[in-house]
C-alpha cells in the first residue's frame, strides 16, 4: 500500500479509537524499511502530530509497535504538544489585544483547530502560521507594536509597507498582509483581509463574519461555523493544491475536511454542496468528494465514478511519495483540470482570462518557477 494511503487510513481509524481495531492493525507498517517510509511521509504532510499522538498517547496502540519507534514518537508528541499549548498562547494574546482595541478576528484554516474539538488534542495540530481574517488593516501596525516584525516578502512592496502606508497590499491582487513574525515566538502571522486569493474570489464567503462562533472567554475570537470551515478547506486543500508548483494534497489537510464533513449534518452538508455548485465549482466539490471517498473508504460521499475522477486520484497515490514524478505531473494535471473544469464554465473562463492580464499574476508566476527551480537543486 502506498505510504500516502497508509498514512491516511491509520489516522482515520486511530484518532479517535480507543482500541485498535483489525483494520488499524493490518495497516501497521511490517519492516524498518515501511517505518521509515510511513514517518517520511507524516513528516512532509506534516502529519507527524496526530500519528506521534496515536502511538505516544493510547497505550493500546503503543503496545503495537517497537520500542525504537515508539520512543521517537513520544520525543515528538512532547514537543509538539509544547508547541501547539504555545501557539494557542500566543493567539490568545493576539485577542485580548483585539478586544482592546475593538477589533475582531475569524481564526481561518489549522489554527482553528487549537479552540475546537476536531481533534482529540491540540497536540495532533502542528501549524507554522496563524492565519486571521480581519477587517482592520490597521492591526498590521498594532501587532508590531507589541513586538512583531513583518517578513520581508518579495511578492509585496515592502518600502511603503514597513513607512505606515499598508494600501499597496490591499489591492485585489493579494488576500493577506505581509506575514509578522516575533522572535522567541512560534508561528508567524498572516492577517487576512479575504479568506482566498482572488483566483477564487467568486467562492468568496459573504456571510463568514455573520456565522462565525466566538471562542469561549475571547469574544474578539472567532471560529467560522462548519458550514464555513467545510468550504475554506476544500479550497485550500484542492484548489490552492493545484495551483503549486508540484502535484500533491496535504494528507492532513484531507483529513481534517473530511472529518468536519463527517460531522456535520445533511443540511450542513447541502449548503456546502450549494456553495459550490452555485458557483461552478461543483465538480471541483466531486473531485475532492471522490477523493475523501476513495482515500478514507467512508460511504458519506456521493460522487458519480468518472475517468477523470478516477485517474486523478491514481496519479495523486503514485506521486504523494515522489516530489520528481509530482514535478512532472503537474503541468499535465494542470491542463486536464482546465479542461474539465474551466473550458464548460464561463464565469470561470473569464477569471482566468483576467488572471493573465494581471501584472501581478505574472509575478507571482516568476516567483513560483523560482522557488520551483531552486526547491529541484
Amino acid at each position: 500500500m502506498p505510504p500516502f494511503l497508509r498514512l491516511s487510513r491509520l489516522l482515520n481509524l486511530g484518532l479517535y479509537a480507543d482500541v485498535p481495531s483489525p483494520e488499524f492493525k493490518a495497516l501497521l507498517p511490517e519492516t524498518d524499511a515501511d517505518w521509515i517510509d510511513l514517518f517520511e511521509v507524516a513528516r512532509n504532510n506534516r502529519a507527524i502530530a496526530p500519528l506521534s499522538y496515536i502511538f505516544s498517547h493510547k497505550s493500546e496502540f503503543g503496545a503495537m509497535v517497537g520500542e525504537e519507534e515508539r520512543a521517537a514518537m513520544r520525543v515528538w508528541h512532547e514537543a509538539l504538544a509544547f508547541r501547539a499549548l504555545e501557539v494557542r498562547k500566543q493567539i490568545t494574546e493576539l485577542a485580548e489585544l483585539t478586544d482592546k482595541t475593538g477589533d475582531r478576528m475569524v481564526l481561518l484554516k489549522g489554527a482553528a483547530r487549537l479552540f475546537d474539538n476536531l481533534y482529540p488534542d491540540i497536540s495532533c495540530r502542528y501549524s507554522i502560521d496563524v492565519d486571521p481574517l480581519i477587517k482592520n488593516p490597521a492591526l498590521f501596525y498594532q501587532f508590531q507594536e507589541i513586538g512583531y516584525e513583518p517578513y520581508d516578502d518579495s511578492s509585496f512592496n515592502m518600502a511603503p509597507i514597513k513607512a505606515g502606508d499598508i494600501s499597496s497590499a490591499l489591492t485585489a491582487a493579494y488576500h493577506h498582509l505581509p506575514p509578522l513574525y516575533r522572535n522567541g515566538y512560534q508561528a508567524s502571522v498572516e492577517l487576512h483581509t479575504r479568506a482566498f486569493s482572488n483566483s477564487h474570489s467568486n467562492l468568496a464567503i459573504p456571510d463568514i463574519w455573520a456565522q462565525a462562533i466566538p471562542v469561549d472567554g475571547l469574544p474578539s475570537l472567532l471560529l467560522p461555523s462548519t458550514v464555513h470551515q467545510i468550504i475554506v478547506n476544500v479550497v485550500h486543500t484542492l484548489l490552492h493544491s493545484l495551483a503549486k508548483q508540484r502535484f500533491s494534497l496535504s494528507v492532513r489537510d484531507l483529513f481534517e475536511g473530511h472529518r468536519l464533513y463527517s460531522t456535520a449534518s445533511d443540511a450542513e452538508k447541502k449548503l456546502v454542496r450549494m456553495h459550490f455548485s452555485d458557483r461552478g465549482y461543483e465538480r471541483d466539490f466531486d473531485l475532492w468528494s471522490y477523493i475523501c471517498h476513495r482515500i478514507f473508504e467512508n460511504a458519506i460521499y456521493e460522487v458519480p465514478e468518472t475517468r477523470f475522477y478516477r485517474d486523478f486520484f491514481e496519479r495523486l497515490t503514485k506521486t504523494q511519495s515522489n516530489p520528481e514524478a509530482a514535478f512532472k505531473y503537474h503541468l499535465w494535471a494542470k491542463i486536464k483540470a482546465m479542461i474539465f473544469f474551466e473550458l464548460t464554465n464561463w464565469g470561470r473562463l473569464k477569471i482566468r482570462i483576467r488572471h493573465l492580464r494581471s501584472a501581478a499574476f505574472w509575478k507571482r508566476v516568476g516567483n513560483s518557477v523560482r522557488s520551483a527551480r531552486s526547491g529541484r537543486q
